[in-house]
């Protein structure tokens, strides 16, 4: 997704476990915080909005649900 930017010094990753239902559709994305490089909720909270509005994966119909893990890069501003 292209993400707003940010007022930060570094680079943070933020790493999300994703709910993708079988339309391709990602229902809700959890920070994995053990791996994320950043405490600022607004930042996190934000990236996880636009995975959850701009994503798509292809659709399964006999998938169900399904679990993927992705990494988002906010760049230094």
């Amino acid at each position: 997704p292209i993400l707003p930017k940010y007022k930060t010094d570094v680079d943070i990753k933020v790493h999300l476990k994703l709910i993708i239902n079988s339309e391709g559709k990602v229902l809700s994305g959890n920070n994995i915080a053990s791996k994320t490089t950043t405490t600022d909720q607004r930042i996190i909270n934000g990236v996880i909005s636009e995975v959850i509005r701009l994503v798509r994966y292809k659709q399964d119909k006999s998938a169900g649900t399904q679990y993927t893990y992705v990494t988002c890069i906010v760049r230094a501003q």
